[in-house]
């Protein structure tokens, strides 16, 4: 029997080493401004993970957290190459075995926002706010959703909690002025779009937003200016001014 023990105990050494060596080079490559680790790379850390959670009566509860880290990685390794199904696959094994690793449910919920499976989308990140309530990109992504869906109230909740987690994201600021906007909130609309200018003056879309607001306010000297930078720097923009109604002989 003694034999027996010192085979387990050398199997489980042996994959434990082989994993932990993998993962760390896995990972370390990851955090760092590198190349990308492989496919072969994570599979291979996984499958030693694998093999020793396959073994019930061993005793190594980073095992299972590690294989899901490993099939988390692998989800956005596939997702990176554009194989959407290949990346679901692997979100959802991990998923299996752990609660949110790595943060997958908010890289499910973009890859499925990606695919217009927008109620699935919406499912994965609240539960991505749920497991990361200070993640400004799962407050922005469910806001965004949700605003696109018609809830407009949830979405300025959720893009208020992003612009106070992260409040020089120049996109955030300009989503929440939009929004704001839209429920007559002009005052804060205002002071959003403005920030959003701030934060990236290359950003068309805060000096439209902004000038079609202060347009309807009956302040037309101010909204010229405004839209006439915008479509500088999106000359496409036209039928968006268009659609709004805006006369664009006021431009000329």
């Amino acid at each position: 029997m003694a034999g027996v023990c010192l085979a387990h105990g050398g199997f489980i050494r042996w994959h434990q080493f082989q994993g932990e060596a993998l993962f760390e080079q896995v990972t370390h490559r990851a955090s760092q401004d590198v190349e990308d680790p492989s496919l072969d790379q994570v599979r291979a850390a996984a499958s030693h993970y694998e093999a020793i959670n396959d073994r019930a009566w061993i005793d190594y509860p980073l095992a299972e957290e590690r294989w899901a880290v490993m099939r988390a990685m692998e989800g956005a390794l596939e997702a990176q190459a554009g194989r959407a199904q290949m990346a679901l696959g692997a979100y959802s094994a991990a998923l299996g075995a752990h609660p949110d690793p790595g943060g997958v449910h908010l890289s499910m919920g973009e890859l499925l926002a990606g695919m217009d499976q927008f109620p699935r989308a919406i499912d994965h990140l609240r539960a991505a706010v749920h497991y990361h309530p200070t993640s400004a990109a799962a407050h922005y992504n469910l806001a965004v959703l949700v605003a696109h869906g018609g809830d407009t109230e949830e979405g300025i909740a959720h893009l208020t909690k992003a612009a106070k987690l992260d409040p020089d994201d120049a996109e955030i600021q300009n989503n929440l002025g939009f929004l704001l906007a839209g429920e007559g909130h002009v005052r804060q609309a205002e002071e959003h779009l403005q920030r959003a200018i701030e934060l990236d003056s290359s950003f068309a879309i805060p000096y439209l937003n902004l000038g079609l607001l202060v347009w309807a306010q009956g302040r037309s000297d101010e909204a010229r200016e405004l839209l006439r930078r915008g479509l500088e720097l999106a000359p496409g923009a036209v039928p968006m001014l268009e659609k709004a109604g805006y006369p664009l002989e006021n431009l000329r």
